[in-house]
């Protein structure tokens, strides 16, 4: 999943970026690759909602399939990978 975000307050914007941090590769400043179960994804978007203050912050979810997620050519950095036995929250 990529995840990317545009966020007006410094504080939430440092809060949403630590989280991210905690389930993926920050990419770019404010661009994230997460690799995430279905169930976690849930956890982590409530997480999200609690620090995002719309309309004035925008975020987007982008879904990849695994065959598109194994195409991606990275350079630079490795792919995050979560287990499903991992406990991320």
């Amino acid at each position: 999943m990529i995840i990317a975000y545009d966020v007006s307050d410094d504080k939430r914007r440092r809060k949403l970026f630590k989280l991210l941090g905690s389930f993926g590769v920050n990419v770019q400043y404010s661009f994230f690759e997460v690799a995430i179960t279905r169930k976690n994804f849930v956890r982590l978007k409530a997480k999200i909602k609690n620090i995002l203050k719309f309309p004035d912050d925008r975020i987007v979810f982008i879904e990849m399939c695994e065959d598109c997620w194994r195409k991606v050519v990275r350079w630079g950095y490795d792919a995050p990978y979560e287990l499903e036995e991992t406990v991320v929250l």
